[in-house]
């Protein structure tokens, strides 16, 4: 958490320098891999206007933007490489389904059969670290999903 008089730094050169589990309003969404880092880049309100036209975003993102026009730049330079953008994902799936192990197709077959409620979880089974509040639910996540 910053302090009282500090400025967050949120700016970047450009959307390809945009670090994993941050976002910068005017760019596409993005999966993303970074070891130890969130799953996905440019994740925000405003992002979401390259999906579709959700009235929800629309109503959130002048506050993110506001917020973002308050930042200031971020000097680091390190482009990800194990990135890809939402569509195409999406796109190619079809095809990477045939890379996928029969043991990953079955839980991913599970998981979209599963209401939204039931897998939409504050946090994720592997890579970042998580609340305290959330260690037991976790584990317990981790055992029933181990052959993924």
């Amino acid at each position: 958490m910053p302090k009282k008089n500090q400025t967050i730094k949120c700016k970047w050169k450009s959307c390809d320098h945009v670090p994993c589990g941050k976002a910068m309003p005017h760019c596409p969404p993005h999966y993303c891999y970074e070891r130890g880092k969130l799953s996905s880049r440019n994740w925000g309100h405003c992002n979401m206007k390259h999906l579709g036209n959700s009235p929800y975003h629309k109503k959130k993102c002048p506050e993110e933007w506001e917020r973002f026009q308050s930042c200031l730049p971020n000097k680091s330079r390190k482009k990800l490489r194990t990135t890809v953008d939402v569509r195409t994902l999406h796109a190619k799936m079809p095809y990477i389904w045939r890379f996928l192990r029969l043991s990953t197709r079955k839980r991913m077959v599970e998981l979209a059969n599963m209401e939204v409620e039931k897998i939409n979880i504050p946090f994720s089974l592997y890579g970042e670290r998580i609340a305290s509040k959330h260690k037991k639910r976790r584990a317990t996540l981790r055992r029933r999903f181990k052959g993924i």
